[in-house]
């Protein structure tokens, strides 16, 4: 991998671990507004995040109505963005790859 692929790497690992705190964070947030269960908790900030929003689970009281939509407009772009990174990996391994073939076949 060159240095741009691990470049990117590296900026999807830090993007990942941030998505991961902001489940973990979002689940702790809602578990104490909404009084759910951890469980339930994390399965609405997935929901929330990945914009699946299924409805089965919803904020109840103002103030988790605002957690979740600044919430939603922190986490969702978060993700957006790590895909796209994701992306960029898969391509520059791809683009390396293609290119070290066909230096090969011009030798």
């Amino acid at each position: 991998m060159d240095k741009h692929a691990k470049r990117f790497a590296r900026r999807l690992l830090f993007l990942v671990a941030i998505l991961v705190l902001l489940l973990l964070a979002g689940s702790y947030v809602f578990m104490h507004l909404e009084s759910w269960t951890w469980i339930e908790a994390f399965y609405f900030s997935t929901a929330t995040v990945t914009t699946v929003g299924y409805g089965d689970l919803a904020p109840t009281n103002d103030a988790s109505r605002l957690a979740t939509s600044l919430y939603a407009l922190i986490s969702i772009p978060m993700l957006f963005f790590s895909i796209g990174i994701l992306g960029e990996v898969v391509f520059a391994r791809y683009h390396d790859k293609a290119m070290a073939s066909s230096r090969r076949r011009k030798r």
